[in-house]
């Protein structure tokens, strides 16, 4: 579909767009998310409210979950792609798997090329973006989702979508479809967070 014919001319103050898929959140998943639809072959638009992508993944800290307490990888996909990405542009910045005594192996990757990598790869695999944007509303036809109303600074757009992936973290557009979000225990108690501590010279 060309973009012609994907965005119409605006109506007043509303856009119309059609996508295939449509990713709500920019954040580590919403990134993996939109990066894996797109080289599939899906039209692939990523929408986040603040004015880049990544959060916490370029925080700088360690990626936890991609390394098993062994220092083995375990995550591949788009992993490999970040990886070869980085290489290329700093064969220095992917420090690799740096294990913090706790048995758990946290990546380390320099930030600022991580964030240069998951822009090239969004680029290479034609995912669009719509930052500073917000999905206000959904429409939902059967169960089904047919699109979404996302609110930027100046102009409401409407979306059609065959698909849409939540990657807000909260459930946010879960609940916008009218769908059940479960946060913590029934009653919405979550576990205190544990104390994390080292300890040495004791014998096991």
């Amino acid at each position: 579909m060309s973009p012609a014919s994907k965005t119409g001319q605006a109506q007043g103050k509303v856009r119309f767009m059609k996508y295939e898929c449509i990713v709500a959140g920019g954040g580590a998943s919403g990134i993996a998310a939109a990066i894996s639809a797109a080289r599939s072959g899906v039209e692939t638009l990523l929408v986040e409210c603040d004015g880049g992508v990544g959060g916490d993944l370029f925080s700088g800290m360690p990626i936890l979950g991609t390394f098993t307490s062994r220092g083995e990888q375990c995550f591949h996909g788009i992993l490999d792609d970040l990886k070869e990405e980085c290489d290329r542009l700093d064969p220095d910045a992917w420090i690799g798997p740096v294990c913090d005594w706790r048995t758990v192996y946290g990546l380390c990757v320099d930030p600022e090329i991580l964030r240069l990598a998951v822009y090239a790869l969004l680029k290479r695999y034609k995912v669009k973006l719509l930052l500073n944007a917000m999905i206000v509303s959904a429409e939902c036809q059967n169960g089904v989702l047919k699109s979404v109303t996302v609110k930027t600074r100046n102009r409401l757009s409407t979306i059609e979508c065959a698909c849409a992936v939540d990657a807000t973290g909260g459930g946010y557009l879960t609940r916008l479809c009218g769908g059940e979000v479960l946060f913590g225990s029934e009653k919405s108690e979550f576990q205190p967070v544990s104390l994390v501590f080292r300890m040495g010279g004791v014998g096991y």
